[in-house]
């Protein structure tokens, strides 16, 4: 009987061991995963900071003031764009051959302190391109450089740099929602902490324990990977990895494997227990429950199947308790694994979520730009159109020298009123553009436009011609800068579009109690609802 007992719980052992060693096996390449995703959702999160730090730089090294060698209008926007960043330390600008010509930090024309990551300003100027350097600790402050070259037509002029503090990429970090008892670090290039999201300052400049650091070096130039190592505090964890554009850096995750590994343990203590009742139990009882036991046996084996197959399996009905409390185990062994994965998707879903926040924040930017680069240069072309009428000398009398010397401020001003947008990065993150409501001149509006475009016209002889009705209001209530961008857009497109020799009409008319600003062209053409631009408005007193 013993031995019979034996034969009929072999098989269920086996199976129910077979499949407790499938379900940690598919448990820790599961953890695996989704910890290298979430370390990759942390990499593009700390990613997107820097670059935010990339574009500010990029944008300020096309400031006209730094190539008009007006180094006091230079200084005094580089301290207010570094005083708008609270972790940032100071802006710097090095001439071409890495010797600095202004620190955010010093007043102008005093010593500036020693250039932080030295190799990295080399780097940048060899190279000629964006770079993150690697912490660094000067006078007790910890800091990183952000580095963008100045190009102009292809040579180098300056490099313009941002140091910014290891705070910045701690509040990036600690916005992740991850569990309490999970670490996540940001390494540089040589393996120093810039941020840790448990006890960040006391471990600030640090290292990875030995065995994190194993990890690292055992991934080699892997993008991404992990592997198991001791955390500071000497708790075992899984160390999923992951690299950080444009940096080099690495962002290392931290999860505790006792965790990870509980379920299945726990799993496997209820259904060795059981089994271990069910022996002892039957071999007592083996003389008068021969008769019994066979059928309870058999639904044991099922629910045991049941369990293989990831389902929770039905109570027992049987005479025989302990065969009950066997069928009991496997039923909670059946629900914690259904409860544990459910775990799993909750975690897999969050992931998701937090991803598709940071690509979708990345394509608002994105597509912010690729407005902004358009309106950015319209006002460009206008200086430059007059800039080189005034260098040819092609304007000979002294009013039309003045009338170019105010066409370019006026769209200078424009211009620095554009990049003030750009910069004002909390109001590109919102999706509020501020407007300037006041009586507005159309006249002034149209003059100004037509100046503006006025040295591209004449070079492809096109005639302007403007035509204002008799009924139609001089003065309205709205954004005069936002208004002259609109006409000049329309006026820059005409000439792009219409042959040389050909005529632009710039109409100004009161339609259905509105006033209508329309461009037309003797040109290809173009959709008639961008034809015009219409302007509600309310007639001045």
């Amino acid at each position: 009987m013993l031995i019979l007992i034996a034969v009929a719980l072999l098989p269920l052992a086996l199976l129910s061991g077979l499949g407790l060693f499938a379900l940690v096996r598919y448990q820790d390449e599961q953890a695996r995963q989704v910890g290298i995703e979430l370390a990759r959702s942390v990499a593009n999160a700390v990613g997107t900071e820097l670059r935010s730090v990339l574009t500010i730089l990029q944008t300020l090294s096309t400031a006209p003031s730094l190539d008009a060698n007006d180094p006091a209008s230079f200084r005094e926007r580089a301290v207010r764009i570094a005083r708008a960043q609270p972790q940032w330390e100071a802006l710097i600008l090095t001439d071409a051959g890495g010797t600095p010509t202004l620190d955010t930090r010093i007043p102008a024309g005093g010593t500036p302190p020693p250039i932080i990551d030295a190799e990295n300003l080399q780097q940048v100027i060899a190279t000629r391109t964006p770079s993150v350097g690697r912490l660094v600790n000067y006078d007790g402050r910890w800091m990183f450089p952000v580095r963008v070259p100045v190009m102009r037509n292809g040579v180098l002029r300056h490099t313009l740099t941002a140091l910014v503090h290891p705070s910045a990429i701690h509040d990036v970090i600690t916005r992740q929602q991850t569990p309490v008892d999970w670490i996540i670090s940001i390494v540089d290039q040589q393996g120093t902490r810039v941020a840790r999201s448990l006890a960040h300052e006391a471990h600030v400049g640090g290292q990875l324990s030995e065995s994190g650091r194993a990890v690292l070096a055992a991934g080699g130039d892997a993008w991404e990977g992990a592997g198991i190592s001791t955390s500071l505090e000497g708790v075992e964890i899984l160390t999923p990895f992951s690299r950080i554009q444009p940096s080099g850096w690495q962002a290392v995750l931290g999860m505790p494997t006792a965790n990870l590994a509980a379920a299945a343990w726990r799993s496997s203590m209820v259904l060795g227990g059981g089994f271990l009742l069910s022996i002892v139990l039957g071999a007592l009882g083996a003389g008068w429950v021969a008769r019994g036991i066979t059928g309870p046996i058999r639904q044991l084996r099922h629910a045991a199947d049941s369990l293989a197959r990831r389902e929770v399996p039905q109570p027992l009905e049987s005479g025989l308790s302990e065969v009950r409390d066997v069928g009991e185990a496997l039923a909670n062994a059946g629900r914690e694994l259904a409860r544990y994965e459910a775990e799993r998707d909750e975690l897999l879903a969050k992931e998701r979520a937090a991803r598709t926040v940071a690509e979708k924040a990345g394509r608002s930017k994105d597509e912010f730009m690729a407005v902004l680069s358009h309106e950015l240069r319209t006002p460009l072309n206008a200086v430059f159109g007059w800039a080189r009428l005034l260098q040819a000398k092609h304007l000979k009398d002294d009013a039309r020298v003045a009338k170019a010397l105010d066409a370019i401020v006026r769209n200078s001003d424009a211009q620095v009123r554009l990049i003030d947008d750009l910069l004002d990065l909390a109001r590109i993150s919102s999706g509020r553009m501020q407007m300037s409501i006041g009586p507005v001149s159309l006249a002034g509006i149209r003059q100004a436009a037509v100046d503006a475009i006025r040295p591209s016209a004449e070079e492809k002889g096109i005639r302007i011609t403007i035509v204002t009705d008799d009924d139609a209001p001089g003065t309205i209530i709205g954004d005069a800068g936002r208004l002259q961008q609109v006409v000049l857009n329309l006026l820059t497109n005409a000439v792009k579009f219409t042959d040389s020799g050909g005529e632009i009409l710039l109409r100004q008319q009161r339609v259905d109690g509105c006033v209508e600003i329309a461009v037309s062209d003797t040109g290809h053409g173009i959709a008639p609802r961008d034809a015009a631009a219409r302007v509600r408005s309310i007639q001045a007193g």
